[in-house]
This record gives C-alpha cells, sequence and structure tokens, in this order.
C-alpha cells in the first residue's frame, strides 16, 4: 500500500505536532561525537529537564510561602483560609486548564489539504482489505 505524501508547506495545519526547538536544532551540529538527530534529542532532554527543575523549583517556594503562613504569629489569616489554599491553587489550575483546553478548540486550524489526503488514505485501505479479502468486520 503506497502512502500518500504529505505536504510540509503547510505548517499551520501540524502545529500540535512535537517538533525539535529552533534553537536545539540550530546546536546539534556543536556536540562533540553526536550527530543530528541524536544531538538533537540530547538536547531535547536537557530542555525538558530544565523546565522540570524549574517547576519543582517554583514549587517548593510555594511550599516554603505556605508553611510558612502556617506557623506565623500572630496569623496573618485565619487558618481556614490558609489551611484551604493548596485546595484553592488546584480548582485555579483546573479552571486554567480548561481555559486552555477550550481556547485551543476555538482556534484549532482547519485543514481542507489533509481532510483530502485522509480520505485518500482510508480509500487505498479499504481497497487494500478488500483486494487480500480481509473483513475487519467479522468476530
Amino acid at each position: 500500500m503506497k502512502m500518500v505524501a504529505r505536504d510540509e508547506s503547510h505548517n499551520d495545519c501540524h502545529i500540535f505536532l512535537p517538533r525539535p526547538l529552533p534553537q536545539l536544532r540550530a546546536h546539534s551540529a556543536d556536540l562533540p561525537g553526536s550527530t543530528g538527530q541524536a544531538a538533537a534529542n540530547s538536547l531535547y532532554k536537557e530542555h525538558v529537564m530544565k523546565q522540570v527543575w524549574r517547576l519543582c523549583t517554583l514549587a517548593l517556594a510555594v511550599l516554603a510561602l505556605w508553611i510558612a503562613l502556617l506557623n506565623q504569629q500572630p496569623p496573618l489569616f485565619p487558618q481556614q483560609i490558609i489551611l484551604t489554599l493548596p485546595l484553592y491553587a488546584v480548582v485555579v489550575l483546573g479552571c486554567y486548564g480548561l481555559a486552555m483546553v477550550g481556547y485551543g478548540l476555538m482556534v484549532f486550524p482547519t485543514c481542507p489539504q489533509e481532510a483530502v489526503l485522509l480520505q485518500k488514505d482510508i480509500a487505498e485501505a479499504k481497497e487494500f482489505l478488500q483486494r487480500n479479502q480481509i473483513d475487519i468486520f467479522r468476530s
């Protein structure tokens, strides 16, 4: 079964596919003893680990602030409010996540050329299955 070639010049339809970061691609040849994709993967993993450490540092700072608020004498805020701050934070982050998903769905690009290519792929697969007498609907 032949595959339909995809036109990569229309990147607006491929915005959700993972791809190497531009600054990582530029430095991939700089690593000694490594070439191309392996170097880009190594740099990408390094970038992800930096993001993880930043997130852990931020979480640790927020935790320290919360514990400091819990142990403060005399308290600036009522104890019930301070104890429920993590719950409020989870709810706010959940609302933010839902808003980002909703926004992403609202601005999701329509790609008519990709729809045509997908229909061609489906027709080729059906033809291949019929030609080889394969029935996927039978148990």
